[in-house]
């Protein structure tokens, strides 16, 4: 089985094509699916990213958003507009109800209680490889790269990783 995570936005560059900035976004593919995790926090930068790196929105077969904050929702409505109906959504209890009640209408609302983020977790759910980003800080960041060496991958906006 592999895996290709594409970097579509984040607040370091890998390519000088792309646009950067505070934020995150990448698609994650894997046994026929396209993932697409985040949408940074321009939508524009993050539409222009998307374009450039052939990320086609009625190819994606879920969305997930990991929390709330400005920097990993950007154009929300927009995406959701884009994509197929019926697509699974993901987002975390305390996000919003306005945007969960006006995607619900479009895709397959799924709440989920929490997510990992931090090493000792990551341990625990058997996580082989890591590539922290954005919202990670530094000291997490270097605190990964310590744990999983080797299996640790540094990334940025418009970083490839195919495992």
């Amino acid at each position: 089985m592999s895996v290709k995570i594409t970097v579509i936005y984040d607040n370091r560059c890998d390519n000088l094509r792309l646009k950067e900035g505070w934020g995150f976004s990448t698609l994650i593919e894997f046994e026929g699916k396209k993932v697409l995790f985040d949408t940074g926090a321009d939508y524009s930068g993050f539409s222009s990213n998307a374009e450039i790196l052939q990320v086609l929105y009625d190819e994606i077969t879920h969305l997930v958003f990991s929390h709330r904050h400005s920097d990993h929702v950007a154009g929300f409505k927009k995406i959701v507009e884009k994509l197929n109906p019926g697509i699974p959504l993901y987002v975390p209890k305390g996000f919003p109800w306005l945007l969960r009640r006006k995607a619900s209408s479009r895709l397959k609302l799924k709440v989920k209680e929490k997510c990992a983020h931090v090493v000792q977790e990551c341990l625990a759910l058997g996580v082989q490889k890591v590539a922290p980003c954005h919202c990670s800080g530094e000291p997490l960041i270097r605190q990964f790269q310590d744990t999983y060496d080797s299996n640790f991958y540094k990334i940025g906006t418009g970083t490839n990783l195919l495992f």
